[in-house]
């Protein structure tokens, strides 16, 4: 796009916010659209959010916006940042800084604010998110970021590793936030942030596991995971933050069976590469990276794939909860890294199966299709024909999985001890026999209470209390 065009496209981008610039302006303000929006709109995407900048104080920003009935949102006020509301989307207005940096374990920088547009942009952390846009859509882009764009390079303002070791410095998370970019964008990576990120690698560990999480969640599910896993392993921050992932680089053996079933080869693909193919098909199949991400941990200590899962597992559940996911987030990813059962299903293994998953169910089957398109083509048209049967067998519970709950009528408990006489354990040791019968279609929940009853009395042997 050349310079003209690319002012019309930029113009029309901003032009939404013209009553925004107006009241900045009108109150002897300088505003820009700025950041991930305007390399956004470079590349001719549409952007999550807008952002703006300011040489306004907060307190200044706050005012003006009150002054004219806009509301005022103190998102981040000790950080230089306030929100409004235009229609029902919210935007955040950021004064100027000089500098941020991060103190250890902190989620929220120490900032000094500037006057300057160029030194707010100069502190960012790459040139393609140093760019910003005036209300005419002229771009300002000291730094070049809009041809790092067009070249498909990621490298920091002024770059030079003793600037890029300084900016990664002031933010040790900025290293991950570069891998997710490139997860993102498939570019390269200058040689001199490399070796930057190389030198600060060991910051990474001051930062909180919170922030760490919120990266490698987006880098997961970008597009380009095998280039950003490849880059973070070279620089050692694989290796500080998840060794349990960058260890899969260092064995060579191929997953065979949906199962976890792998053997050892001589050659590659390692576990690693396994890994992050993996998890660049879900992308495309929609389903979960995260249980995709750590399905294979367990294969570096055993080739059986019941015991490799269960160690999965365990290696799984410590890494989330090094990473301070929610309960709820945790147990899930440890619900869908499930392997498909060995062997043909039952009736009764596949509601077992949709019990355990219930709302869970159709990712589960995403994510093992996920898994069956990176098979060896020797073993991919058994292990389809077996995940087919699986899907044939949850056929009764895929529109509703909750269904394949056993659910008794109701006084059905009181009913049973009154017609046996049985209280207590023997009772409970009853209920829990009628279950199993229901599991093996002997009998069916929604039988006749007596049915249900009848049958219990003829075939439940209570124990001596």
């Amino acid at each position: 796009m050349n310079k003209e065009a690319l002012v019309t496209h930029l113009a029309a981008r901003v032009e939404p916010f013209a009553a925004l610039f107006d009241i900045f302006e009108n109150a002897g303000f300088q505003l820009y659209a700025v950041g991930g929006c305007v390399r956004d709109w470079c590349l001719g995407k549409t952007p999550k959010d807008v952002d703006f900048t300011t040489d306004a104080t907060p307190d200044e920003t706050s005012r003006i916006l009150a002054d004219h009935g806009m509301k005022v949102i103190p998102v981040g006020e000790a950080f230089g940042t306030i929100a409004t509301l235009i229609g029902r989307e919210s935007y955040e207005i950021t004064s100027f800084r000089v500098k941020e940096s991060y103190t250890k374990g902190s989620r929220h920088p120490v900032v000094r604010y500037g006057h300057s547009l160029e030194q707010d942009l100069e502190r960012r952390d790459l040139t393609i998110n140093a760019m910003a846009v005036d209300r005419h859509g002229n771009l300002k882009d000291p730094f070049d970021g809009a041809g790092d764009l067009e070249r498909g390079i990621l490298r920091v303002p002024h770059s030079s590793e003793e600037r890029s070791i300084e900016i990664f410095t002031d933010d040790p998370l900025r290293i991950l936030r570069l891998a997710r970019f490139l997860a993102r964008l498939d570019f390269t990576v200058a040689p001199e942030a490399t070796a930057a990120a190389k030198h600060c690698a060991g910051d990474v560990l001051l930062v909180s596991h919170e922030r760490w999480f919120a990266e490698l969640d987006g880098l997961l599910r970008a597009p380009y995971v095998s280039q950003a896993t490849a880059w973070l392993s070279t620089t050692g921050v694989l290796g500080l933050l998840l060794p349990e992932i960058a260890s899969l680089g260092l064995v060579s053996k191929t997953v065979v069976t949906l199962s976890g079933d792998c053997v050892v080869c001589d050659k590659r693909p390692t576990l690693l590469q396994q890994t992050t193919r993996l998890v660049e098909a879900c992308r495309a199949l929609n389903a979960d990276p995260w249980a995709s991400f750590l399905a294979y941990t367990g294969c570096m200590f055993t080739d059986d794939g019941k015991t490799s899962a269960n160690v999965s597992q365990l290696v799984a559940n410590a890494v989330l909860l090094r990473l301070k996911v929610s309960n709820a987030f945790r147990e899930r990813t440890l619900r869908l890294m499930q392997p498909l059962p060995p062997g043909r299903p039952t009736r009764r293994l596949a509601r077992e199966r949709a019990q355990m998953l219930l709302d869970d169910l159709h990712m589960w089957l995403r994510c093992l299709e996920a898994r069956k398109s990176i098979l060896p083509e020797d073993t991919r048209e058994d292990e389809t024909s077996r995940l087919l049967a699986w899907h044939e067998a949850l056929k009764p519970w895929l529109s509703d999985p909750a269904s394949a709950c056993i659910e008794w009528p109701e006084g059905f408990s009181k009913a049973l001890a009154n017609a046996l006489g049985i209280k207590g354990k023997s009772l409970g040791l009853c209920i829990k026999f009628c279950h199993e019968s229901v599991m093996n279609e002997e009998i069916s929940e929604h039988d006749d209470m007596a049915k249900i009853i009848d049958w219990a009395k003829k075939h439940f042997v209570p124990e001596m209390e």
